[in-house]
């Protein structure tokens, strides 16, 4: 039984890689690599503190409501802490910023919740000293990715200025617009399941390299996720030795950093998508045919055809990559009818429901 299904995964595999691979290598051929001033700009993302003053700063910046992890070290005890004492995490934090991470750091304290009577929501608590390196790499870093227009533009989530308004109102526009001028308008939309835990690591360090980070960073950022450890902690168990896992892939969940390394994944696939082309729907003078607002993709279309070509090149971008991710996918024909003075999506025409593996 084994056997076939992964035979069956290889074909599936190899089908997308012989239909889809020119356009990813193209998509994926690094950017910026004669930018000197990216180039130094991951290399700032890294840095270490300069003294205990920046780094006292940095973790007055951390949330006041940070949990603390196995160690029972809180966010409020290195905050408060004299300057003396402070000089031993300065050289710790200066080990984790060159890529050292001693075992402590990257075992995190796993709570499991639940859900619903079959599904628990995964809650880690990761140790502060990991959290105030990787909070100031996240904060750095977003500014950077800002500043030099690194990341795509359909990218509305966990970007610096983004927010869920712009693409709610552009999608609502899209409706009326369609609406006033009888006009077809089809959309796709979809959504993953666990998605910043499903990232694989050579998807990655090939995200960060397309967007001109500089070996070195990428090379941090491989030894940031890998070898973390996971503790169960329940009412039952404080996380004991003998509850201990590895995790083989995905980004630490609960770390600051992950939602920025998450959209960067999610940027290779929105430049593939967008090379791949599309008409998208025409308003005001331009074509609108890609939104993304952090782990959810809504693409558009006037033509049933051109929906079905331009959905496509997100999600078998990410499965091509090694995303093993499950999504949620719906295409539906838009707009529906006015109610109650209010327009509202109709029950859809062509609707199609599945879980993409």
């Amino acid at each position: 039984m084994w056997a076939k299904s992964a035979v069956s995964e290889l074909d599936r595999v190899l089908s997308q890689t012989h239909t889809y691979g020119t356009s990813l290598a193209r998509a994926l051929q690094p950017k910026h690599t004669e930018d000197e001033g990216v180039r130094n700009g991951f290399t700032q993302c890294v840095r270490n503190f300069a003294d205990v003053t920046e780094l006292r700063s940095a973790l007055l910046q951390m949330k006041a409501s940070s949990t603390d992890g196995l160690c029972g070290v809180t966010r409020e005890h290195f905050s408060n802490a004299p300057d003396h004492a402070l000089e031993w995490v300065l050289e710790l934090t200066g080990d984790v910023f060159d890529g050292i991470s001693p075992t402590a750091l990257k075992l995190g304290a796993f709570t499991p919740l639940p859900k619903d009577d079959t599904r628990f929501r995964p809650i880690t608590l990761l140790e502060p000293i990991m959290k105030l390196v990787t909070g100031t790499v996240a904060r750095r870093l977003s500014l950077l990715l800002h500043e030099r227009k690194l990341l795509n533009p359909h990218q509305f989530g966990f970007v610096k200025g983004g927010g869920c308004e712009a693409p709610i109102e552009i999608v609502n526009d899209m409706y009326e617009d369609a609406l006033d001028n009888d006009r077809p308008l089809y959309g796709a939309f979809l959504d993953a399941t666990s998605a910043v835990g499903t990232v694989q690591y050579p998807a990655l360090q090939a995200a960060f390299a397309h967007i001109g980070a500089p070996p070195r960073f990428v090379w941090w950022v491989a030894r940031l996720v890998g070898n973390h450890r996971r503790a169960i902690r329940t009412a039952y168990s404080l996380g004991d030795s003998a509850s201990e896992f590895a995790l083989e892939s995905g980004t630490p969940q609960g770390d600051p950093l992950a939602p920025i390394l998450w959209i960067t994944v999610v940027n290779f696939a929105l430049t593939h998508a967008e090379q791949a082309g599309g008409l998208g729907h025409q308003i005001h003078g331009r074509h609108i045919w890609l939104l993304c607002y952090a782990d959810g993709v809504a693409v558009f279309a006037e033509h049933w055809s051109q929906l079905q070509t331009t959905e496509a090149d997100p999600g078998d971008c990410h499965r091509t990559c090694g995303d093993d991710r499950r999504a949620t996918q719906r295409r539906q024909k838009l707009p529906g009818p006015v109610t109650g003075g209010r327009r509202t999506p109709s029950s859809p025409t062509r609707a199609d429901e599945a879980e993409c593996q």
